[in-house]
């Protein structure tokens, strides 16, 4: 017997015997249960190991199942809840994963390398055969241990979703980071495991790779796609006919230009482009790209003054423009920004009712982000230190603001229903302290790269709040509050607050949105 070893936030208390039904008719009828339980119970993946374990008991008792086989119904009511968004996956955008251990050990000709095993074609086992079947469709294909590869692939842009073959215990240990990434993707366990010389049930897992339907609502958001249309619009070449091209010869243009082409994980943008492909319903790529350069100009624009009032004189890693040209050139590339990203929302092909509220939109975040930044700068003027809960509204303003517009933008101009808009702005409130929390973390331990003057604003004032405790300078901050351990509850609050951002996610209608940003949100505040 195993205990489940899945570390979600719900330990089970179950205990499972990891082994899949010997008899394939079993296999089916336990299959069809759980197709069955999850339909009736119209519930969206990803779900919490808590319900999916009320999901498997109920598969259990209508079937008269017995114990032994709960691990299995499990990972066929994961399989289930997935099924209708892994079908709707185009094969040319899936991933197939093997494990070695199919391999017949005493005759097997293959190489292995960093990746995993390169089939030598031998038909020995059914790697061979099953590979070729799978990439006629056009599936990418990779024999190699656990899931960690497959969703570095996602991540990468190769595919949006998996079908993995593997032992029960390795599937259940990497059932965490399968749920965590929101990617489509169906499971087949091994029939025994052991680690040399296993089986598969070959026609069950033909059957899953050549599933495929034709369902647009189904069909979920390539994020890595997007990041790479995003990238396009980045380079010297679109940004110069994007801009005034006769302003392009001047001083401040050409460093408009060069600003703009300057590091960063543009996530602004792809945050607008992922919500306006999800609620458009005739896509406009002049319009999603317009909007994407204004929210970066806004962005670019805002951290060129903030590096001012903060004294930076580095950000990614170069030095900053003040830094390099003067802080009154400085300053005036940030306003040509600004006015550069309100000229984009003024060549909006929109209706004028739309425009409005765009315009609307980002006037609002412009003045609600710089009440936060004065806030910010008023107490470093007189090193106070704020209560905890001004110290979060000031993270709303900065940096929620720029989520929220990012979000919006792209949800308004889709004509998203208003209901979602409202939905995402509390999400985009949440990110921005989640965001600030991050950063305050990674200035305290030292990981941050552009910062010259650490503050970490949020430890402070848990430090404050918790214990009645100031500081006369820096170095005595940090040592109190490594002494404390506050940087830990800091954690705590952060993990909160990221369990707060999932759980608003599912309220929104656009289930192509939930899952996109569920993978931003995990990509980004992932564990190092």
């Amino acid at each position: 017997m195993h205990s489940l070893d899945w570390e979600l936030m719900v330990e089970t208390a179950i205990e499972l015997k990891l082994s899949v039904p010997a008899q394939r008719s079993r296999r089916i009828a336990l299959i069809e249960a759980a197709r069955k339980t999850v339909s009736d119970a119209n519930v969206l993946p990803p779900v919490s190991l808590q319900a999916l374990e009320e999901l498997a008991t109920n598969v259990l008792e209508s079937i008269n199942g017995n114990s032994d086989e709960l691990a299995f119904i499990l990972l066929m009511c994961s399989n289930e809840l997935w099924r209708p968004y892994f079908e709707a996956t185009p094969y040319n955008r899936r991933l197939l994963l093997m494990p070695q251990c199919l391999k017949n050990s005493s005759s097997c000709s293959a190489m292995v390398d960093d990746l995993g095993l390169i089939c030598a074609g031998c038909n020995q086992c059914p790697i061979h055969s099953t590979l070729e079947e799978a990439e006629v469709l056009g599936y990418s294909t990779l024999v190699a241990e656990g899931s960690s590869t497959a969703i570095a692939l996602v991540e990468e842009g190769s595919v949006d979703a998996f079908l993995g073959v593997s032992c029960l215990e390795v599937l259940q240990k990497s059932f965490k980071q399968v749920v965590s990434s929101a990617i489509p993707s169906l499971a087949i366990p091994l029939l025994h495991d052991g680690c040399k010389d296993t089986e598969v049930d070959q026609q069950w897992l033909l059957e899953e790779i050549k599933a495929i339907t034709n369902d647009p609502d189904r069909k979920t958001l390539s994020v890595s796609v997007m990041k790479n249309r995003v990238e396009t619009l980045f380079t010297e070449e679109f940004l110069s006919t994007q801009f005034d091209i006769a302003a392009n010869q001047s001083i401040t243009g050409k460093l408009a230009i060069e600003t703009m082409l300057q590091g960063g994980k543009r996530m602004r943008p792809l945050l607008t482009l992922m919500a306006y492909t999800a609620y458009s319903n005739d896509f406009n790529q002049l319009i999603a790209d317009r909007l994407m350069l204004a929210v970066e100009c806004f962005h670019k624009a805002s951290l060129i003054h903030d590096d001012i009032e903060d004294g930076d004189d580095y950000r990614y890693n170069q030095k900053t423009a003040h830094h390099k040209y003067g802080i009154p050139l400085a300053i005036n590339l940030g306003d040509y920004l600004i006015g550069q990203g309100y000229r984009k929302l003024s060549q909006l092909t929109l209706p004028s009712e739309i425009k409005f509220q765009l315009l609307d939109l980002f006037s609002s975040m412009h003045i609600e982000s710089t009440i936060g930044q004065g806030e910010e700068l008023a107490e470093a003027e007189i090193q106070s230190v704020h209560d905890l809960t001004k110290t979060m509204t000031i993270f709303r303003q900065k940096t929620g603001s720029a989520i929220r517009v990012s979000l919006l933008a792209g949800a308004m101009a889709a004509e998203a229903p208003t209901s979602d808009c409202d939905i995402l702005s509390e999400f985009s409130d949440l990110f921005g302290i989640a965001y600030q929390i991050r950063d305050d973390l990674t200035e305290f331990r030292g990981e941050a790269t552009d910062q010259q003057r650490a503050s970490f604003p949020f430890l402070k004032s848990i430090l404050v709040e918790k214990h009645k405790l100031m500081a006369g300078n820096q170095q005595e901050w940090k040592k109190l509050i490594e002494k404390l351990q506050i940087d830990k509850i800091a954690d705590e609050k952060l993990d909160e607050t990221r369990d707060r951002m999932t759980a608003v996610l599912k309220l929104i209608s656009s289930q192509k949105l939930r899952f996109a940003l569920l993978n931003v949100v995990n990509r980004f505040f992932e564990k190092r």
